[in-house]
């Protein structure tokens, strides 16, 4: 018998198939349905942690909040296996929230809607304590602070348990990252450290793209009072040679275009007038977004610099293409 349970532990056999094995002796299934428990969760943390590297890399490339968003809420779905996930971000601290991104099939709960600051509802309980909160029973659980604006959308889109995480600025929290299934069901410390990662991640790409989307709107204004030149000499506030700044800043991509007859310049700028978004640069450059994805990893590997796109060094390169372009 022993042989045989190793060997249906070995394929990763069911626990009917177990049972049915070692219906003779007790401690013997006890033993594999303890392994093959384990083994369950171990394959379910490696698909996690592979899903988590997974959001990592796709959120690095997006830097319009438009994109960031409803990734985020995808993300959650997918990697929790939940029937809805939504996103919600504080007006103002303390104070009342606004649904941003919301993925699922969704009827009552939807983009734009309000949240109350008054304390109601699970999101409120994360807010306040900085910590994840689930409930497998959100409509019955007396630890909540129930709402006459928030129940029935719990109750229209039937569902049941909710897990709500805090998105946070550095220690600042400024939204919440929800989870709801239309059933009863019981989140496990790993799924609870999924959900926090998956936060994590999210709150560094929103305060990125936030950033980038502040800087662009303060570079078209600046744009407005002149030349390119004048422009560089007004934001660095000193003696800039505009020909030194562009050929430190862009010359690798030049001189690569110029030897190579390649786009790289002209993609870098597509993506830059895009927000960020290599599907939207593709569609203005008439090419397929994965020769995009090419053109900008190689346009890391000339500068050198694999976080280019970062707020700071993406000034810098913005500014140089303003010079290039006149």
């Amino acid at each position: 018998m022993e042989n045989r349970l190793l060997r249906l532990l070995a394929r990763q056999a069911g626990p009917a198939e177990l049972a049915e094995a070692a219906a003779d002796d007790p401690e013997a299934l006890r033993l594999a349905l303890r392994v093959h428990a384990l083994t369950v969760r171990r394959h379910r943390r490696e698909a996690g942690l592979a899903g988590l590297v997974d959001t990592a890399r796709d959120l690095a490339i997006r830097h319009d909040l438009d994109q960031v968003l409803p990734a985020v809420t995808q993300r959650a779905r997918r990697l929790l296996t939940l029937d809805m996930a939504w996103l919600t971000i504080l007006e103002e601290p303390d104070g009342p929230a606004t649904v941003r991104a919301a993925s699922g099939s969704v009827t009552a709960l939807t983009v734009g809607m309000p949240v109350p600051g008054d304390g109601s509802g699970a999101g409120a309980v994360a807010r306040r304590t900085g910590a994840p909160f689930w409930t497998s029973d959100y409509l019955t659980d007396e630890r909540i602070t129930h709402s006459s604006s928030l129940d029935p959308v719990v109750d229209s889109e039937g569902l049941h348990a909710l897990l709500a995480v805090p998105l946070r600025h550095g220690s600042t929290v400024f939204g919440v990252l929800y989870g709801g299934e239309r059933s009863v069901r019981h989140f496990s410390p790993e799924e609870l450290g999924l959900m926090c990662s998956l936060a994590d991640l999210a709150g560094v790409a929103l305060g990125t793209a936030e950033l980038l989307s502040r800087q662009a709107a303060e570079l078209d204004a600046l744009r407005a009072r002149g030349p390119a030149a004048e422009l560089l000499k007004v934001l660095l506030a000193g003696d800039v040679d505009p020909a030194d700044f562009l050929r430190r800043t862009l010359g690798p991509l030049l001189d690569h275009d110029a030897r190579r007859g390649t786009e790289l310049v002209p993609t870098l700028a597509a993506y830059f007038a895009a927000g960020g978004s290599p599907t939207r640069a593709a569609e203005a450059l008439f090419v397929h977004p994965n020769t995009v994805a090419r053109r900008l990893d190689r346009v890391a590997t000339l500068l050198d610099d694999p976080a280019w796109h970062r707020p700071a060094r993406a000034l810098d390169l913005q500014l140089a293409l303003r010079l290039h372009h006149g």
